[in-house]
């Protein structure tokens, strides 16, 4: 995080009245990366696992439903991704989840290079994400209601 951030300190200017002209003429992608910098060296989802609803990061959640972030928009279950990192169980369990139990079936006692090979195809374009990159579904619909306009 201090690399990053050391980073964008010798990026832009140091001068208020400058950073918002710089910031102005900035492409999208520099101005995101920088809100990301910034936000990251501001929240601190805590060790705990924020899916839980009682969890004690429960707060970054609440900012990724609010927010509207969707792991599913960006993120893909490939085998660089996560399906050559993890251990055959959560393989399975990722197969299970994303298309079912039947599904999971012809895996059992494959190699782990084809069973991964194997997830990777039935995984492609169902949505599906390690829990940790899951926004908490109760969260989801709140932050949805909320962010609707009231009716008029």
């Amino acid at each position: 995080m201090a690399t990053h951030l050391d980073r964008w300190r010798a990026a832009i200017p140091a001068e208020p009245t400058a950073l918002w002209s710089w910031i102005e003429a900035a492409d999208a992608g520099a101005v995101d990366a920088l809100l990301a910098v910034c936000v990251a060296a501001g929240a601190d989802a805590g060790g705990a696992d924020w899916t839980l609803p009682d969890g004690t990061a429960e707060p970054a959640a609440r900012v990724a439903a609010l927010a509207g972030l969707d792991s599913t928009a960006w993120w893909r279950p490939t085998r660089a991704s996560y399906l050559d990192r993890v251990p055959k169980a959560l393989i399975a369990e990722a197969v299970r989840e994303g298309v079912g139990e039947e599904a999971v079936k012809p895996l059992a006692g494959a190699r782990k290079a084809d069973m991964a090979e194997t997830a990777a195809g039935l995984l492609d374009g169902v949505g599906w994400v390690p829990r940790l990159l899951r926004v908490p579904a109760a969260l989801a619909v709140e932050a949805a209601a909320t962010a609707r306009p009231a009716a008029e």
